[in-house]
């Protein structure tokens, strides 16, 4: 399935735990998601933030595809990203 007039659906990187608005502003605007899950902590059951090198990972993964990248910080949770790093 492309895009607009067939052109390549443009791709967002983003954490699997996003808010489904997200989610559903990427189907509208006809976007692919490129998941990227972030680390779960056992302890207290929450998944975290994402770090930068899993971000870095994320996007090398996907050089040059990419028409953007979504951070969620903090999340619901209260779980911060270092996003100065990301």
């Amino acid at each position: 399935v492309g895009g607009v007039g067939g052109e390549p659906r443009p791709r967002v990187l983003l954490p699997r735990n996003v808010h489904r608005s997200a989610v559903h502003a990427l189907v509208m605007a006809g976007a692919e998601p490129v998941w990227v899950v972030p680390e779960y902590d056992e302890a207290s059951g929450l998944t975290l933030g994402l770090s930068a090198s899993k971000v870095a990972q994320a996007i090398k993964a996907n050089e040059g595809s990419l028409a953007a990248v979504m951070l969620v910080s903090p999340t619901y949770h209260g779980v911060i990203s270092d996003v100065a790093a990301i």
